[in-house]
């Protein structure tokens, strides 16, 4: 088994102006050809192609309309209902009215799992109040939290470690789950927060070499596989990115399976992980 512990999609954007350019030159490079934004059923076709047993679904809310939060968390809380591969999470903007309400109906009522944050694409700062009071609902909910530092189609720089890292050691019973291994920009040699046991690094944009150091400072137990699937095809090099690491098999599965099945109380099931790794 696999767990895709970062997946998004959308529900028809189109491709922004940057998107639009980032894919012509990811064309020239891969010969992936980037056309529009995934969809839920593109995610679900994708993994079972890659064999990919469960994936973190997370919706990003950057609207500041009230409603758009409660259509998209319904989104996944259906998507989650139809599929046994979905390990739903919430989002909603910390800007936007409401937004700790939001979120307490989306756990309580809709039983999704987490919620997931973005500086940058949502256009707010770690230190503003109104993040510092969902925080405080995040730790009541006790659910974990997963936060985009950067990489994305927007020109903002809004993630800050330093802020990043005085929510970490106030809200020590909240989990983060820093994406692209919490660094902010492409290039960055290590991850740009502090080693404490309520972090894990997510994988997806990290060079092999990139993730053996953060496994150095981190430890394999809290490192996640994860795809960042966005668009119409499913980065499928990125599972075989883990696979091909120079290290023992034992950490691989902890990164590609057992550290995210304790984190969602997922129970195991399946050979493919297995299959997979045998053939390295």
């Amino acid at each position: 088994m696999i767990i895709d512990a970062h997946a998004n999609f959308s529900s028809g954007e189109e491709l922004s102006a940057l998107e639009r350019e980032a894919a012509r030159e990811y064309f020239l490079t891969t010969g992936i050809e980037v056309t529009r934004h995934g969809s839920i059923e593109d995610l679900l076709e994708g993994m079972k192609s890659h064999g990919v047993s469960k994936a973190v679904l997370a919706p990003l809310v950057t609207s500041t309309s009230p409603g758009e939060a409660e259509r998209l968390n319904n989104l996944v809380a259906k998507a989650a209902r139809e599929s046994r591969a979905i390990i739903p999470f919430a989002s909603v903007n910390p800007g936007c009215e409401g937004a700790a309400e939001e979120l307490d109906r989306a756990v309580a009522e809709l039983r999704l799992r987490g919620v997931k944050l973005s500086p940058n694409e949502q256009n707010f700062t770690l230190a503003q109040d109104e993040v510092w009071s969902l925080f405080e609902t995040i730790e009541q909910l006790r659910i974990p939290v997963l936060l985009s530092p950067g990489f994305t189609a927007v020109e903002r720089d809004n993630f800050s470690p330093e802020e990043a890292n005085e929510l970490i050691v106030s809200f020590p019973r909240v989990t983060f789950i820093f994406a692209h291994l919490a660094r902010c920009r492409r290039g960055e040699a290590t991850p740009s927060v502090i080693p404490e046991p309520n972090v894990y690094l997510e994988t997806s944009h990290a060079a092999p070499e990139e993730i053996l150091r953060a496994m150095e400072i981190f430890g394999s137990d809290r490192v996640l596989f994860g795809s960042d699937f966005r668009y119409n095809f499913y980065p499928g090099y990125e599972v075989e990115k883990i696979t091909s690491l120079p290290v023992a098999e034992g950490e691989k599965r902890k990164m590609l399976y057992e550290n995210a099945a304790r984190l969602f109380s997922v129970e195991e099931g399946g050979g493919l992980l297995s299959s997979l790794l045998g053939r390295r």
